[in-house]
């Protein structure tokens, strides 16, 4: 039966990419920018189905199983720095028509005769094989449980799923596919979490499992010891990575139709997550 739900969901992202190629095929501007005609519910949608994937809830799921809630903000901290990047960067980005992060600091640096471009474009790439790795790692995980085939196998298909269906139309692929897979996601945690709480008898239950068990420390979503250890590490290694953004963070921000569009279509689901 899984299987069967799993072809469907697939055919459907497919669907919905081929769905804009004509519109995408108009003109570059289309293809990789949406034409600046994103509105806010498109780009809230786009990004919260992009925030919110594979790794977040795979990883984060199995991490506070082992560890205790208080590990979700191990996971969050570097997104409080998107806060002083929408502050910093957003209007910028569109006042000055700058859709990449190499371009603006070559304008910065006009100096260096856009060489600059180099050690941003090397630390883009690190950060986002890592990140991409996370969740190609994730639902190559969730495949090899389903369907006991090779890991390396699993992450060929991911691979050629994701990178197919977002090149039949571009950025319009990306975007209307993270609308879909944003509100299947939605409901899909939603229920997890009802149904975790009915499974496990309900809170009272769970509290007294960890009370007579010794580990009610593992249901405090601020931990008592290590917490700014563990936060402050993140912020100065990979969170400061969060402070530009991410190459496409700015790409959806230069595709907004209004600038009041790009800002709150940014700020908002990043609250929620």
């Amino acid at each position: 039966m899984f299987i069967y739900a799993l072809i469907v969901y697939v055919l459907i992202l497919f669907v919905l990419s081929a769905f804009f190629t004509k519109k995408s095929l108009n003109s570059y501007e289309e293809y990789s920018l949406c034409g600046r005609s994103l509105t806010i519910t498109y780009i809230f949608m786009t990004y919260l189905g992009t925030w919110i994937g594979g790794g977040t809830i795979i990883g984060l799921s199995s991490w506070t199983y082992l560890s205790g809630v208080g590990k979700y903000w191990v996971i969050s901290a570097p997104y409080f720095l998107g806060f002083p990047f929408a502050i910093l960067f957003i209007t910028r980005i569109r006042k000055l028509n700058q859709s990449g992060i190499g371009d603006m600091f070559s304008l910065r640096y006009p100096r260096y005769n856009e060489v600059i471009r180099i050690p941003v474009t090397i630390s883009i790439v690190i950060r986002n094989v890592t990140m991409i790795g996370m969740q190609f790692s994730a639902l190559a995980f969730l495949m090899t449980f389903y369907f006991e085939i090779d890991r390396n196998l699993a992450i060929l298909i991911i691979f050629l799923i994701l990178t197919s269906y977002t090149a039949l139309s571009g950025l319009w692929g990306v975007v209307i596919t993270d609308v879909f897979q944003g509100i299947l996601q939605t409901i899909g945690l939603a229920l997890l979490f009802y149904y975790s709480l009915k499974m496990s008898g309900g809170i009272d239950n769970i509290y007294n499992f960890y009370l007579m068990n010794g580990k009610l420390e593992l249901l405090h979503l601020i931990p008592l010891n290590g917490l700014w250890d563990y936060v402050g590490l993140y912020i100065i290694t990979l969170g400061l990575f969060f402070l530009l953004g991410d190459q496409s963070d700015w790409q959806r921000i230069y595709s907004c139709k209004t600038d009041k569009t790009a800002f709150w279509g940014f700020l908002v689901p990043l609250t929620v997550y």
